[in-house]
């Protein structure tokens, strides 16, 4: 599971960490609202929720492509 700043960013990020097989699939959710601590401060943001289906030999791979990909610091 993974949010992202807009349908743009997981898209095309899911398109990438598919075809390069570190996971099978993966589900576009429709836009949250989510509300989280960011630098001391509560911050509020529409993002994107991504489910990924993938297998345990390959999801630290898949996770930290997906940090690498993520606009997100």
């Amino acid at each position: 599971y993974a949010v992202f700043a807009d349908r743009d960013e997981a898209e095309r990020i899911t398109r990438v960490v598919v075809e390069e097989r570190l996971a099978a699939c993966a589900n576009i959710l429709r836009a949250c609202r989510s509300i989280y601590r960011w630098q001391d401060k509560v911050e509020e943001a529409d993002e994107v929720p991504v489910l990924f289906k993938t297998g345990a030999a390959v999801a630290e791979r898949l996770i930290a492509r997906i940090a690498e990909l993520h606009s997100y610091d």
